[in-house]
């Protein structure tokens, strides 16, 4: 009995060592991790601090594309603002890793009017700047002001104007975009961009590529906005006009317009008006 005793203390003792040592081994390998960790944070704060100071990453090259009105330097000046501007107080916007370019983008959007701005980063030290101008679609004349409109119905660049600067810009542009007369006042409008929506617009240029393909070249698009009698003159060559309804739809005048003319010699018309739904009425010169 006293013998079963004494062999059972002893593994009761053994047990106990071996309960220690595991102990004693987990509590090292959790140091040993711990002190792994705090290691890696350490190079990997350290190679990134050296990463944000170097030179090697200062920004010191921009390249600029797709200007033509604008002056390329502007651009750059502007980008040049804003690398000089401090990043976390100790470290500078030029950095290429640190740079934001979706914060200079609206801003170089807004001050030239553009239609976009794409800024790609190339390791180590260079930035690419894609610009987008605005490219004039069509120019509505008002009583006292030139409008230039791009294809989303947004002003360019609005002017005023004389009856000499009309004819000029008339003879100049008609025969690659569409001159637009809408002879009210600005301050009819609430906004400038009233002065002819996008719907209008694109009302104007689709006649105006139909009627090409037709070999019929508008000079001069007239509008007449009033709710009786809504109306587009369009001014042709030896003083023939043409008048749309831009309320109704287009595709049945521009058909009628075809077939009239298989029958019709539009050179011997004063005007063709395709306003009325199941008709059209002419004026021989």
């Amino acid at each position: 009995m006293l013998s079963y005793y004494k062999k059972f203390n002893q593994r009761q003792k053994k047990v106990k060592s071996v309960n220690e040592i595991y102990k004693y081994t987990t509590i090292k390998r959790k140091s040993l991790m711990a002190l792994g960790v705090v290691l890696i944070i350490i190079i990997i704060t350290t190679f990134t601090f050296v990463l944000l100071k170097s030179a090697l990453f200062n920004i010191d090259q921009i390249n600029i594309t797709g200007t033509s009105s604008i002056i390329s330097k502007n651009i750059e000046d502007e980008i040049q603002k804003q690398l000089t501007i401090p990043k976390f107080f100790i470290f500078k916007n030029q950095n290429i890793f640190l740079f934001n370019s979706s914060a200079i983008q609206p801003k170089l959007i807004t001050a030239y009017n553009l239609e976009n701005v794409i800024i790609s980063k190339h390791l180590p030290n260079k930035l690419y700047v894609k610009i987008t101008e605005r490219v004039p679609v069509a120019i509505v004349f008002t009583t006292d002001k030139m409008h230039e409109f791009d294809k989303y119905g947004y002003i360019i660049k609005t002017t005023n104007t004389t009856p000499e600067i009309i004819t000029q810009q008339t003879n100049t542009l008609r025969k690659t975009i569409p001159i637009i007369y809408n002879l009210q006042s600005d301050l009819k409008y609430n906004t400038p961009q009233d002065i002819l929506g996008l719907n209008l617009l694109n009302i104007i240029l689709y006649i105006k590529s139909n009627l090409e393909k037709q070999k019929i070249y508008p000079l001069a698009f007239k509008l007449h906005q009033e709710k009786q009698s809504p109306k587009i003159t369009i001014e042709l060559e030896n003083q023939i006009e043409l008048y749309f309804d831009y309320t109704e739809d287009i595709d049945t005048q521009l058909n009628k317009l075809h077939f009239f003319l298989k029958e019709n010699d539009i050179t011997k018309l004063q005007y063709i008006n395709l306003r009325f739904k199941n008709r059209v009425y002419s004026k021989p010169k």
